[in-house]
């Protein structure tokens, strides 16, 4: 059975986090058939590196009915407005909270403490600190290699 994943970023442009997340998606398709990615985007630029699946508008997230990614504090609470995703989760590249203080904790508090979006952080240093503010993130995942989530996925089944 094919699954469905999409990735919501706010840009497609020169950025380590547009980089990153392509050459991920691109790795899964060389690797995995049963996995079909998709990125969502809000503007775009030039691409850091050719995709080699489907890249739609934000917009299209709406209708999406796969897990879906999102890879900051603004495409998560777009994530947690779908009403069709299948699974919602968070990406966290960095800790945002702790440089943008123009978010109230309740705005953080809709997100962090959903039990609607699965949580994701970068090092065992950030789930530590996310563990301690706000709750258990499910996985601690390295370089948006997020072939480690349907991999874990398999292993339980």
């Amino acid at each position: 059975m094919i699954q469905s994943l999409a990735v919501l970023l706010n840009k497609i442009d020169l950025s380590q986090r547009a980089y990153q997340t392509i050459s991920a998606l691109n790795n899964l398709v060389n690797k995995r058939v049963d996995i079909c990615p998709l990125i969502f985007y809000q503007d775009y630029g030039p691409y850091p590196l050719q995709p080699r699946f489907s890249t739609m508008q934000y917009i299209e997230s709406w209708s999406f009915d796969g897990d879906l990614i999102a890879t900051d504090l603004n495409t998560a609470k777009t994530a947690l407005e779908c009403p069709r995703a299948s699974r919602r989760l968070l990406y966290m590249w960095d800790l945002e909270w702790i440089y943008n203080k123009r978010l109230s904790y309740d705005i953080l508090s809709e997100i962090y403490l959903s039990d609607k979006i699965e949580l994701i952080v970068r090092s065992k240093e950030h789930y530590d600190i996310v563990n301690k503010y706000w709750r258990e993130p499910q996985y601690i995942i390295e370089d948006f290699n997020i072939e480690e989530i349907y991999n874990d996925r398999q292993d339980k089944n």
